[in-house]
């Protein structure tokens, strides 16, 4: 129970970081690398992103769908240096790195063509949506509220 009540905790302070990240920058960041060994000074900090219709497109992240009109997803790690947190925050309560999903449009702005930011007037449109977390087998367990 103790495990499953950290897993929560971290789950929240996750969500809570990439709300802050998104009102700070106006995009949502891309995933960190799986591939990186921990001694790496870019492990747990996100693929920089790039100003094109693949964003989040770098090793150790890995594609999923196409990438028209922003419905590419990218996986990698919980960007936890990038966000501000505590590597023990980017993990579950059995010691496992979290897993993080963003889609191309939280990115990219693929109406305008470049990331998006604070100022990008397509901003609302892009990233107007729950953060929702799931666990392995696809269970919600995003914390309410």
């Amino acid at each position: 129970q103790s495990q499953v009540s950290k897993s929560k905790a971290n789950i929240e302070q996750v969500k809570l970081a990439l709300q802050r990240y998104v009102a700070s920058t106006g995009r949502m960041p891309c995933p960190a690398a799986v591939n990186l060994p921990q001694t790496s000074p870019n492990f747990g900090r996100e693929q920089t992103p790039a100003a094109n219709v693949n964003p989040c497109n770098g090793a150790g992240v890995t594609q999923i769908g196409a990438a028209t009109a922003g419905t590419r997803v990218y996986r990698g790690l919980v960007p936890w240096v990038t966000l501000g947190l505590a590597e023990d925050h980017a993990m579950d309560g059995f010691d496992q790195y979290l897993s993080y999903y963003v889609s191309g449009a939280g990115v990219y702005s693929y109406g305008a063509g470049t990331l998006l930011s604070t100022a990008n007037p397509n901003l609302t449109a892009a990233i107007n949506g729950a953060i929702i977390v799931n666990n392995g087998a696809g269970v919600n367990l995003t914390p309410a509220g």
